[in-house]
């Protein structure tokens, strides 16, 4: 069986000659394609107001253990309030762990635990088109609040024979859609 499940690990082809496109393998584009266009990968941002909003409409609340996310340090706003540490706006990356939120009518309440992931290029076309997620080495575990949410990325893992608890630094998978230009943070 060779289902695509989004933010969970499924099928990788680690050919990258065997590609149809810069960023998933032909198995995965064949099953993509077949999909109805409801249920194609794409990226959930939470900015998108016609979908995420606050309290039980955030993102948050559709979080599940094992989906790669966004999330942003440093300095923010919520409501119009600057909140943070006061250093420039940074955008990290992360596998969910576990989620202790609250959500109310109009707020959300809690912390979200991951391991974080590094974004990795793999320059072959010297555009960054291939891009790979890993969980950082050494493993760091992170804690972020729902207001640093930006989005749910939607990857294919290596292993899906593994345990997302079990992965080791290196570790990671290829997003299955292209990351626009403010998701990507190659240090």
């Amino acid at each position: 069986d060779k289902r695509i499940r989004v933010g969970k690990p499924s099928h990788h082809h680690r050919n990258s000659k065997n590609t149809i496109s810069p960023l998933i393998g032909v198995s995965s584009f064949l099953a993509l394609s077949s999909l109805p266009s409801s249920e194609v990968p794409k990226i959930d941002f939470q900015s998108d107001e016609s979908l995420y909003g606050r309290g039980e409409m955030h993102l948050s609340a559709l979080l599940k253990e094992g989906d790669t996310v966004v999330y942003q340090t440093g300095t923010w706003d919520i409501d119009g309030i600057e909140v943070g540490d006061g250093s420039p706006a940074t955008i990290r990356y992360a596998t969910v762990i576990d989620i202790q939120l609250v959500w109310t009518h109009n707020c959300e309440h809690g912390v979200i635990r991951a391991l974080d992931m590094e974004l990795l290029p793999n320059d072959e076309d010297g555009n960054h088109h291939h891009q790979r997620l890993a969980v950082s080495t050494p493993l760091k575990d992170v804690e972020f609040g729902p207001d640093q949410l930006i989005a749910r990325i939607p990857i294919e893992w290596d292993d899906v024979d593994r345990d997302f608890y079990s992965y080791q630094g290196g570790e990671g998978g290829t997003p299955l859609v292209a990351l626009p230009n403010e998701l990507i943070t190659i240090e």
